[in-house]
């Protein structure tokens, strides 16, 4: 409810004083551990002790549930010595910043189009555009894009029909059907994130600078840029902690071209080895972690200015 509210005041921003504003101020009367008290148990239940035994899982030689086999470091010393572990890795975290780059890239435009409607109808109408691909399974459409880019898809088939080649472009089972699809899906999640920060930017700074004699050009670089940068960057850690942990669209688009979520699934549905495979789940959380710390600490150390 809170999220849809939230949502609508990018569309009408009077519904966030009339409705919003007035039940989160309700909710704060009764205090922080009504408030807190069941989503932290939640939280503890089912989100720390799972990482805490898979943990465990990840330091064991055998897997043994509800028993300690010995501690060893072995699986992670299999990882990082292992030439595949390590591309599998690097390849993973360079899908992650390439998707969320081209996510934000192209979704800019699109944020800043829909925050500067007038009209509160078509301003829902384009948010519900950004949003229709949700309605469908992700399944669907990595399928969809499987059709397409197959080498006799219809991309292909285009591409043949112009000229600009005679055997087509291989575009899955590789990298490029995994990046092609991943963008697909991760597109909307950037364009919200930026409509909440370019929503929050006076349209008044940007006239002041045109009037100032600042070229469009200079009006994105000195004013908008700045003033978004948190939802850029919020956007962009987003994008790279959904793209790096992607199962389907990786599976279905990249074939045997092998990230770490697809690496995972190998090792536990097919090789059944659950202790390397819970030593690949810490160390690709883990990685997002300082991926994630140290680009909120360089982001929050550089402020914009106008």
């Amino acid at each position: 409810m809170l999220a849809l509210l939230a949502i609508g005041r990018l569309v009408h921003p009077g519904l966030y004083e009339r409705y919003l504003k007035g039940l989160l101020d309700r909710l704060s009367a009764l205090g922080v551990v009504p408030i807190l008290g069941p989503g932290l148990a939640l939280l503890v239940a089912f989100f720390f002790l799972p990482i805490l035994v898979l943990v465990g899982i990840s330091f064991q030689t055998e897997f043994a549930p509800g028993t300690v086999t010995g501690l060893t470091l072995a699986n992670y010393a299999a990882i990082f010595g292992d030439a595949y572990f390590l591309a599998t890795l690097g390849r993973t975290l360079g899908m992650g910043v390439a998707v969320a780059a081209t996510a934000l890239l192209i979704g800019y435009p699109v944020a800043y189009h829909v925050t500067r409607l007038e009209s509160p109808r078509r301003r829902a109408f384009f948010l519900l555009l950004v949003m229709v691909p949700y309605l469908t399974s992700v399944v669907v459409r990595t399928f969809g894009w499987l059709m397409i880019l197959l080498q006799n898809g219809f991309l292909n088939v285009a591409l043949r029909w112009a000229g600009l080649t005679e055997e087509g472009v291989k575009l899955v089972n590789n990298e490029y059907g995994i990046y092609i699809g991943l963008v697909h899906v991760f597109l909307p999640v950037a364009v919200i994130s930026l409509m909440t920060s370019l929503g929050k930017i006076d349209p008044s700074l940007e006239r002041a600078a045109r009037d100032l004699g600042a070229s469009r050009l200079g009006v994105l670089r000195h004013v908008l840029l700045p003033l978004s940068r948190k939802g850029l960057l919020g956007g962009f850690l987003l994008v790279f902690a959904l793209t790096i942990s992607s199962f389907t669209t990786p599976s279905i688009l990249g074939g045997t071209t092998e990230v770490m979520a697809t690496a995972i699934y190998t090792y536990v549905g097919y090789l059944t080895n659950f202790n390397l495979a819970a030593a690949l789940a810490i160390v690709l959380m883990a990685v997002a972690i300082v991926v994630i710390v140290v680009s909120n600490h360089l982001g929050g150390g550089r402020r914009g200015t106008v």
